[in-house]
């Protein structure tokens, strides 16, 4: 049975001598610092928190710019995002993000159920990324901008979002709705981009 350490920092500063951790996985480590000498690194995947690994050296040559460049290339919205500086930057950004997130639910609704219900490399499913968002901004925009004491109705519910059960009539509006976001976030999100 493979250990498991969560909340230590009994590891820390530790050397690491002929040890084989090969399948291993760092989640929300502190890992600054940290460096590999000498060792077989195949196939080794470092993602950064908030999708930035900051300096990257790789046999003493720093790639960081590269990276970041073909980040930048890949995803142009992150440029756009880092040169925010006025409210009308920020309804922009808001515009851009609403836009890529409906080509999304677009090419989910193409999917099964299952596939959007479906957890790769231990990441959240489609329909559980798309809740957690629908309520981060319910609550950041509805409970601390606007102060509403409930921003999230309580019907959004994981149960209401992915349950596909009843009649045959009701399984497509609940997908519909679990794609959406829910009714309420919806009709929020699009108060504020014609802000």
């Amino acid at each position: 049975m493979p250990q498991e350490l969560r909340n230590t920092d009994a590891l820390r500063d530790a050397y690491f001598w002929h040890v084989d951790l090969s399948g291993s996985v760092f989640r929300a480590c502190d890992a600054n610092n940290v460096k590999i000498v000498g060792s077989d690194v195949t196939n080794l995947r470092v993602n950064g928190h908030n999708g930035r690994a900051g300096t990257v050296i790789v046999d003493d040559v720093d790639v960081t710019t590269f990276v970041d460049t073909e980040l930048d290339r890949r995803f142009p919205e992150l440029v756009q995002m880092r040169q925010i500086r006025t409210a009308a930057d920020f309804r922009g950004m808001w515009k851009t993000v609403e836009t890529l997130w409906r080509e999304a639910v677009a090419r989910a609704q193409l999917l099964p159920i299952e596939s959007l219900n479906e957890r790769v490399d231990e990441e959240w499913s489609f329909i559980e990324t798309l809740r957690h968002l629908v309520f981060a901004t319910d609550v950041w925009v509805g409970r601390m901008f606007a102060g509403h004491r409930m921003p999230v109705p309580r019907a959004l519910t994981s149960q209401c979002l992915l349950s596909t059960r009843g009649r045959s009539g009701n399984k497509h509006r609940h997908r519909r709705q679990a794609l959406a976001g829910g009714r309420t976030g919806s009709a929020r999100r699009q108060t504020i981009s014609d802000g």
